[in-house]
């Protein structure tokens, strides 16, 4: 039963096979290489059955590059080497030889189903092999032989026990070269599977991998990183790497027990000198498993047994350089009529053929495996002669290029008839030379024919066309045209289709206008114009001597034409010609017509917009066409009133009766053609037949003075109305009320000073005039008063008192404005005595000093200035002048006697007898002074002392001479006694500080007082100043 079981299990081990492809010849040396692998080796030993050895699932691939076949791949369900089984073997393969370079497969190998024992899935193989001719290389990398056995799932099973349940399995063997070396690879790949009725659980983390590489001098063996998590009754994974094992031993319940490792195998490396070799289990499971009430079974299973060997020559494999491919066709020296002829010849096989001319290319193509190739250019080549070589290459190697191969294409093929498209078929013309034109062959002579005779030729040009000008008129009638075309090798054409056509030179009759009418007059700016002429013809129409279109008679001999754009009022001139299909042209017929279609929109300008009035039947008019009839309406449509527009455009009626208030009206226009135009711009006026209130008068005030002769009169009233100003019942003139309620007009004839009454009324916009204005009473006061008097201190004059008070006469109630050098000390009120005084607050410094005064009346009148000058003095240390001889009463016999007495040291004194200077003398620095008196006459004398010293007030500029005197009050009198008496009386009177007056007649001589001296204050000396040069 076992072994009949293993037979079974044996046979389901399907297993596809895939071939590898082998690239290199010819070769130096021999090189070979080799793989296979197992989905499963099975062993297995009941006690008293036969000895069971199989591989399931095989591949292999074999390369020799002296060997026949040269590459070998193959794939086998079951191995070959299979004992104590009684399946037959299915295998599945691929060679390459020289003869058959390439090969593949792709085939099923079977599928077993044996209930409760096997189950698997379906098991296929494909592969395949290469290997070129023995001139030919191909590529790195490239495979020479290539197999792949997959095993779709599979169970191997006992009664009440699976042993062992794969997933997915393959095995893959590839050989191929790289760099010189030889390489041969072989991998597994396992899907997750499990032992035991699903107790061992088998996953794959990196799938083994093993690859033997030979360079010529050393050969290696290599394997990846393989490694495998195991499971075992729910415990942990455990990860296994090469070399790693874990034991299996369990008690199945009802079923069997187990002795069994798991093993994850080393790669055992047998590589020796030039060659790589080596072999690997990647999983086995070893051990028993004793069956309840059964035989034990020895169990040795392999998963994915895997072997690679390659050797390579000393030196590693090249390859040599491609032999030149040979061209076969077109045949050297032959001749042809193909523009795009085959080119063909032999190669090496897989090999690429490049053909090409003078350097450029004109094909390529690939040799086939049997050696040969062929290829159409890839552009048609020109007629004449060509030679042509050609290379190959395989992608390691460039071949020399092949003998040159030396054809000849000709033409010898006739063109197509030429076509003429000029004149078309059945057309007429005027011109008795017609061009005729039309298409051929590029490059080709059309010979033309009119009527039989040919006329002339012609080339065609290189994009086909031609043209030919009859050297000789053609006569009027009909004529046909042919063409044919004599191509560069003398191959001529059929002739082409013939051509009819007319020669007309008559000119058609001019056409008729018809519409619109000779002086008629239309409403309608895009008029249809109309008319009759030659069938077949062609109307032009113009306008204004502007084309505006073209329209065709037609059959029964009439043409239409719309006027594309609108034309102006007025007047207009329609001709039109027509032209015949042969081209001749008609004389013109013209027609005159007007244009009415617009009228002008209406203006109103009476009411003015915006305006009122007090007329409840306003003049309403405006402008408009002459000759239209203007009717205008009110904002609810009611009718004001018709008229027409007279000649010079304008018109005007009398509005129907309105109430008083708004109106907006509007008018609207109709001319004479009957065209009605537009509304009118609206125009808004009101009528108003309530008078204003009387305006204000604001300024001037009631009752005020003012010093303005023509003053700006101003004050409040209703916007927009016009006020009338009277001034002592004369009208002075008119000014609008703005929008602030504001008004203000200027008087503009001077008003004379005195009282003056102002009064205004107020006309509204609509006419309405209000009642006088309240009057205002106002007095005008526009002449200024003379200016101010000053009185002291007295110009000229010279004080000592620091703050003097200034004194002066003005008109009463006027204000005096003082100034002292420019600066103003204050203002004084004359009083009703015409005085006025205003002391000096601030302390004048010692100097001339100039007073400046001016006076302003009630009514703002200002005077001119009055100015006077006077000198503050430094009083201290001042000496008056004493006369001390003669003595008060002496009497002297000396007519010129010697006066002498005391004064200031180096003043001047001078002497007077009343107003006579009798002498003058210098105060010496003692303080004295002494003088010889001028001659006097006897009798009594009166004299006093003037001293003058010189002051500087401006160093720069000016010396004042200061004057000081003896007091005049107590004068020195003495008495000159002569031999000759002459006696007299005299009397006078006179008053301290002003000097004596002579009053009484005199008899004799009497001594006058010194008048125009100015008395000191406190007793001291008078004094006054004179101006000096500057020294």
């Amino acid at each position: 039963m076992l072994t009949r079981l293993l037979a079974v299990v044996l046979a389901a081990g399907l297993v596809t096979v895939a071939a590898s492809v082998a690239h290199a010849a010819p070769l130096p040396a021999d090189y070979s290489a080799s793989t296979s692998g197992d989905v499963v080796s099975v062993g297995l030993n009941a006690v008293g059955l036969d000895t069971l050895d199989a591989a399931v699932g095989h591949s292999a691939t074999t390369v020799d590059s002296t060997g026949t076949p040269r590459s070998r791949a193959e794939s086998a369900n079951v191995a070959a080497n299979a004992v104590g089984i009684g399946v037959g073997v299915e295998t599945a393969a691929a060679e390459s030889t020289n003869a058959t370079p390439d090969d593949t497969y792709n085939q099923s190998l079977g599928q077993v189903d044996v209930p409760g024992v096997l189950d698997t899935g379906l098991v296929s193989g494909t592969g395949q092999t290469h290997w070129a001719s023995d001139s030919a290389c191909v590529p790195d990398g490239d495979p020479i032989a290539q197999s792949t056995t997959t095993l779709a799932g599979a169970t191997l099973g006992l009664p009440g026990l699976q042993i062992l349940d794969l997933g997915t399995v393959s095995t893959t063997g590839s050989t191929s070269l790289n760099d010189g070396s030889v390489v041969a690879t072989s991998s597994g790949n396992l899907a997750d599977s499990s032992l035991l009725n699903g107790l061992v659980g088998i996953h794959v983390v990196n799938q083994p991998e093993i690859t033997a590489q030979s360079n010529g001098t050393t050969g290696t063996v290599t394997s990846n990183n393989y490694a495998v998590d195991v499971t075992v009754d729910n415990a942990p994974a455990v990860r296994l790497e090469a070399g790693g094992q874990i034991p299996i031993t369990l008690n199945i319940a009802g079923v069997a027990t187990t002795d069994l490792t798991l093993t994850v195998g080393n790669l055992n490396d047998a590589s020796a000198g030039a060659t790589g070799e080596g072999n690997m289990s990647f999983i086995t499971i070893t051990g028993t498993i004793d069956l309840l009430g059964a035989n034990a079974v020895t169990v040795d299973l392999g998963l994915l047994p895997l072997t690679a060997a390659a050797t390579a020559p000393t030196g590693g494999v090249e390859c040599d350089s491609l032999a030149a491919p040979v061209i076969s066709r077109p045949a050297d020296g032959s001749t042809t009529g193909d523009t795009t002829p085959t080119i063909g010849g032999t190669g090496t096989p897989g090999a690429t053929v490049t053909v090409t001319e003078a350097g450029t290319t004109i094909g390529t193509a690939d040799v086939d495996n049997d050696g040969t190739w062929s290829l159409v250019p890839d552009t048609a080549l020109d007629l004449g002669s060509h030679t042509i070589v050609a290379t190959q290459a395989n992608g390691q190697a460039t071949s020399p290029a092949s003998d040159p191969d030396s054809f000849q294409i000709i033409d010898t093929t006739a063109p197509n008839p030429p076509v003429i498209t000029d004149p078309a078929d059945g057309s007429s013309t005027n011109d008795t030379t017609p061009p005729i034109s039309g298409t051929a062959e590029p490059g080709s002579t059309v010979a033309v024919s009119v009527d039989g005779n040919q006329i002339g030729t012609t080339r065609a040009d290189g994009d086909g066309n031609w043209t030919l000008v009859p050297l000789t008129p053609l006569a009027p009638g009909g004529h046909t045209a042919t063409a044919t075309a004599t191509d560069a090798a003398g191959n001529s054409s059929d002739p082409s289709d013939p051509v009819d056509f007319t020669i007309d030179t008559t000119a058609p009759a001019a056409p008729v206008i018809t519409q619109p009418a000779d002086g008629s007059t239309t409403t309608d700016n895009t008029p249809t114009i109309t008319g009759t002429g030659e069938p077949g013809a062609t109307a032009t129409v113009s306008v204004d001597g502007d084309q505006i279109g073209t329209a065709t008679v037609n059959g029964d001999g009439d043409w239409m034409l719309n006027t594309p754009d609108p034309l102006a009022d007025g007047d207009h001139t329609v001709s039109a010609t027509q032209t015949d299909p042969a081209g001749n042209t008609s004389d013109a017929d013209s027609v005159d017509f007007t244009v009415d279609a617009t009228t002008q929109t209406p203006v109103i300008a009476r009411p003015a917009d915006g305006s009122s009035t007090r007329d409840t039947t306003p003049t309403i008019s405006g402008t408009a066409e002459p000759g239209a009839t203007v009717v205008v309406t009110d904002q609810d449509g009611t009718r004001l009133g018709t008229a027409t527009t007279n000649s010079n455009g304008t018109w005007t009626f009398t509005s129907i009766a309105l109430t008083p208030g708004g109106y907006t009206i509007t008018a609207i226009a109709t001319d004479p053609s009957g065209n009605r135009s537009g509304r009118s711009h609206p125009d808004r006026f009101t009528i108003d037949t309530t008078a204003p209130a009387p305006p204000v008068i604001s300024d001037p005030a009631d009752g005020t003075t003012i010093t303005d002769n023509t003053p700006t009169i101003g004050g409040t009233g209703e916007p927009g109305a016009t006020v009338t100003v009277t001034v002592d019942g004369d009208q002075i003139g008119t000014t609008i009320v703005n929008t602030n309620r504001r008004w203000t007009i200027g008087v503009t004839q001077p008003l004379g000073d005195g009282d003056h009454i102002v009064t205004a009324t107020q006309t509204d916009p609509a006419g309405n005039t209000s009642d006088p204005s309240d009057p205002v009473d106002f007095t005008t006061d526009a002449t200024p008063p003379a200016a101010p008097t000053i009185v002291t201190p007295a110009d000229g004059a010279a004080i000592t008192d620091t703050t003097p008070t200034i004194t002066g006469t003005g008109e009463p109630g006027a204000t005096v404005s003082v100034r002292i050098d420019g600066h103003r000390i204050g203002t004084a009120r004359v009083r009703s005595d015409g005085s006025w005084t205003r002391p000096v607050d601030q302390p004048l410094d010692p100097g001339r000093h100039t007073i400046t005064a001016v006076q302003t009346d009630p009514a703002g009148n200002t005077s001119d200035p009055t100015q006077s000058q006077f000198t503050e003095i430094d009083a201290a240390g001042l000496t008056p002048p004493v006369i001390t001889d003669p003595g008060n009463g002496n009497t002297i016999g000396d007519t010129t006697p010697t006066i002498s007495g005391t004064g200031t040291p180096g003043s001047t004194i001078a002497i007077f007898d009343g107003d006579n200077q009798i002498g003058t003398a210098t105060v010496g620095a003692d303080g004295t002074w002494t003088l010889t008196a001028n001659t006097l006459d006897c009798g009594t004398h009166t004299i006093y002392a003037v001293q003058t010293q010189l002051q500087t007030t401006n160093t720069a500029v000016t010396l004042d001479t200061l004057i000081i005197s003896s007091d005049p009050s107590n004068p020195i009198t003495f008495t000159i006694t002569c031999t000759t008496n002459n006696t007299g009386t005299g009397t006078g009177t006179g008053t301290n500080g002003e000097g004596l007056a002579e009053t009484g007649t005199p008899t004799g001589l009497a001594p006058l007082a010194a008048t125009g001296l100015l008395a000191l204050l406190a007793g001291l000396a008078l004094i006054r100043r004179r101006k000096h040069p500057t020294r």
